[in-house]
């Protein structure tokens, strides 16, 4: 017997980064770069229901995202999820998405604003300070 489309969402919903990109490799049969573990569920959620559902019948509705993460001391200077920060350097328009577990730089997904700040310059920079989002009282 197999398991609903549901309990296998389920699932996927409840494991790991590393264990999601496993998923990944088994059900697209190629490796992701993807660091963001809301989205490779998601993904692969979508596709698990396309491939077992009816032809014609629409895909059931996703779950939001979980809300019950707390933020660190220095997550309190970063804008929510889905935010998008902007900064000039060197004529080149900088936008960042904040995404759940990261930042989303030029189709690419980063753990630190820092990271985008040293892929845009070459040079180590503090990422608050690179976005303007310096020490708040």
């Amino acid at each position: 017997m197999t398991e609903s489309i549901a309990s296998q969402v389920a699932k996927l919903e409840k494991m790991s980064l590393a264990e999601l990109k496993k998923k990944w490799l088994e059900v697209f049969g190629e490796e992701t770069r993807q660091r963001h573990r809301d989205h490779l569920w998601k993904r692969l959620a979508r596709k698990l229901q396309k491939d077992q559902l009816p032809a014609g019948e629409p895909l059931p509705e996703m779950p939001r995202p979980r809300k019950d993460r707390t933020r660190s001391a220095s997550g309190r200077r970063v804008p929510p999820p889905g935010s998008m920060l902007t900064r000039t350097y060197k004529d080149q328009e900088i936008a960042v998405t904040v995404l759940d577990d990261g930042f989303e730089f030029d189709g690419q997904v980063y753990r630190s604003l820092s990271a985008i700040a040293r892929a845009v310059t070459g040079t180590s920079w503090n990422g608050y300070t690179f976005f303007g989002l310096g020490k708040r009282g």
